[in-house]
């Protein structure tokens, strides 16, 4: 039987006291007997969590109990491991109660899906329908409308099932059972299966399509075969005359046949796609997405006709992803006159961002229109932004830092742990090095909270060491100007030591691992990049060696003192590879050292400024303009002396880089 819900109250008062008085890590110093009683309840629920593992339940039942009664936090985790995995019919009224108690708790989510799964799997379709809520996952909704389909609610199945089936991904396998009795009723239209094969194309999923392929009814047949063939040989779209437009029966499904070639052409030979345009536009319902396609290929590839495309491209379709392109394509021309042109098509707004009124700027400058360029360089001047650093070196003006910092009290810290649970049960998780699961909670409550109370939130994370989910709450508002909180200094006495050692700026490793991680130590990228200098496993490995070390796991990555170590290590190999140049340094840094020497002029030097703007790699050319904008930004925040971030920027040469050109 639970604790009643007088002694919960209680046990809620009792801890609460005890958790105001130490509020998070670090903060315990007045507060001994108050942190010794949380120790106590800390070593309750290991022990507990040691008792399951012994199998020894009634152990772990008893202390769960008692944990409950105070109303510990973490209390709902033991009862979810108390549980099980290995859920039973006779359990449906222990999991009802848990479910209804903590709706706001991850585990719960995790809960009813197991135990959806379960009731599915004893035909219990009654059951199922009482027990669901609304939920995300596919494998959930479709048990849900399968026992709707059993239940004789065909209707309400057949419009879920529907729903599930136009996905252009691949649906787990619980969803079978629903897809077969559905597709054999006549609810389902044999058609659908083309409308999931466009969507299934679209998203690149290989294997569905396949799948897809041979389900098509017999009179889509040959459409699918020649849609595979013209994939495979986009040039057919101009040659086979089986894909030009008809007002036959199938006309609908070769419209979108041509529409899918025609961009694969746009992206794999945008030479031949321009020289067979007006053909190709013919053929289009809508050509322009591939003409809006057609011209950034056109621009990436510097072809001398991308302006002429461009250009062809009507005003209201030129987004900044277009102007963008055509802003690197006359920078690498140096063709002053096209890029103001093209930055004309910006509206008042977009065209006062640093980025754009910087280069309006740089071109109105070369073409002698000194006064304009002043002010498109005030303007730019104003923002904190990389462009805006340079526009004010060309001014000789202060950098527009603007720190405005929140207010923050501990009694708004304190609100947090006493009236959102979740924060609660974060601060025990903290104490616990409970990451994964800290996690997990606060992307479940964090977009819940009022505007008001995430600078909070945002400060009781970074007590607990989660300075990245600090960093994007206060980004998520829009609080750009506390950069005490957006620029951490964590790892002071780390940072320190790996500068000393690899003689660099502490300023310039603080910027790199705000970049790379946003200063979570245990960050790992999709690539495998680990650590809060998100180095590769080889690279460690590498650089380890080199220092006389040896790296046995990757996982040692994760560790700040030799993940800075090695990151700041492999940095200054890379600012020596390059004579010092510290742009192109922090290009290889993020793209590698292969991708810079591709990058590198082959003829005459170029201004850094431009050679930045036109790296050809969006992730690069950012984070290049990030950690250079960081990297001042630190300096600010150690009090190292401010300087000028025209002092990195020497001209790129074929060979070394050199002072000559620098002004551009």
């Amino acid at each position: 039987m639970n604790p009643t819900e007088g002694h919960r109250r209680a046990g809620r008062a009792r801890l609460l006291g005890l958790l105001l008085a130490v509020i998070v890590i670090g903060t315990a110093g007045g507060a001994g007997a108050a942190e010794e009683t949380n120790a106590a309840l800390r070593a309750r629920f290991l022990e507990a969590e040691a008792a399951l593992a012994q199998a020894d339940r009634a152990r772990a039942d008893a202390l769960w109990r008692q944990l409950a009664a105070a109303d510990y936090p973490l209390a709902p985790y033991l009862r979810h491991q108390l549980l099980g995995d290995a859920l039973g019919l006779s359990q449906r009224q222990a999991v009802r109660e848990f479910l209804a108690a903590h709706p706001d708790l991850p585990l719960a989510r995790r809960l009813r899906a197991r135990w959806l799964a379960t009731l599915a799997a004893a035909e219990a379709w009654p059951l199922l329908l009482a027990d669901y809520a609304p939920m995300r996952d596919a494998a959930s909704q479709c048990r849900y409308h399968y026992a709707q389909w059993q239940t004789g609610q065909q209707d309400a199945a057949s419009e879920g099932a529907r729903s599930l089936w136009l996905s252009g991904r691949s649906q787990p396998n619980a969803c079978d059972p629903l897809f077969a009795a559905w597709r054999a009723s006549e609810a389902f239209e044999p058609a659908l299966v083309w409308d999931r094969l466009v969507l299934a194309v679209a998203s690149g999923a290989t294997g569905l399509v396949r799948f897809l392929e041979a389900e098509l009814p017999p009179t889509d047949q040959p459409l699918g075969a020649l849609w595979r063939a013209a994939r495979s040989q986009p040039t057919r779209l101009v040659t086979d005359p089986r894909l030009q437009p008809t007002a036959g029966e199938r006309a609908r499904q070769l419209a979108q046949i041509r529409a899918d070639v025609a961009m694969r052409l746009v992206r794999a030979d945008p030479t031949y796609a321009a020289s067979h345009w007006p053909q190709l536009a013919a053929q289009l319902v809508d050509p322009a997405p591939i003409r809006h396609e057609l011209a950034i290929r056109l621009l990436l590839q510097g072809a001398d006709n991308a302006g002429q495309f461009a250009d062809a491209v009507p005003p209201a379709q030129r987004d900044e992803a277009l102007i963008g392109w055509q802003l690197r394509w006359a920078l690498a021309r140096a063709d002053w006159p096209y890029l103001l042109r093209a930055l004309e098509a910006l509206d008042v707004e977009t065209a006062g961002q640093a980025q754009w009124a910087y280069w309006r700027g740089r071109a109105l400058a070369k073409l002698g229109r000194a006064d304009e360029a002043r002010a498109a360089f005030q303007r730019a001047a104003s923002q904190r932004e990389f462009h805006g650093l340079l526009a004010a070196d060309r001014l000789g003006r202060p950098y527009a830092l603007e720190h405005r910092p929140l207010a923050v009290s501990e009694a708004d810290m304190a609100a947090l742990l006493r009236e959102v649970p979740a924060f609660a049960r974060m601060n025990e998780l903290a104490w616990l090095a409970r990451e994964t699961e800290l996690r997990a909670e606060w992307f479940a409550v964090i977009g819940t909270l009022p505007a008001a109370q995430v600078p909070a939130a945002a400060t009781l994370a970074e007590r607990w060491g989660q300075h990245a989910l600090g960093i994007s709450a206060l980004a998520g508002i829009g609080a750009w100007d506390d950069l005490d909180r957006r620029f951490p200094l964590p790892f002071r006495p780390l940072v320190a030591n790996s500068a000393d050692r690899a003689a660099l700026e502490p300023s310039l490793i603080y910027a790199i691992a705000r970049r790379e991680s946003a200063m979570n130590p245990r960050a790992v990228s999709p690539a495998g990049a680990i650590g809060l200098m998100q180095l590769m496993p080889a690279t460690g490995k590498a650089v380890a060696g080199r220092q006389g070390e040896v790296l046995p796991t990757p996982a040692l990555l994760r560790e700040p003192a030799r993940n800075l170590r090695y990151g700041s290590a492999y940095l200054r190999e890379l600012i020596d590879r390059y004579g010092g140049h510290l742009p192109m340094a922090i290009a290889a840094y993020n793209a590698g050292p292969g991708r810079v020497a591709q990058w590198r002029p082959v003829n005459a030097p170029v201004p850094a400024d431009i050679w930045i703007e036109t790296l050809p790699y969006r992730e690069t050319r950012g984070y290049v303009q990030a950690v250079l904008l960081y990297e001042t930004i630190y300096r600010w925040r150690l009090g190292q002396p401010a300087e000028r971030v025209s002092r990195l920027l020497e001209a790129v040469g074929p060979e070394t880089p050199t002072l000559a050109a620098n002004e551009g």
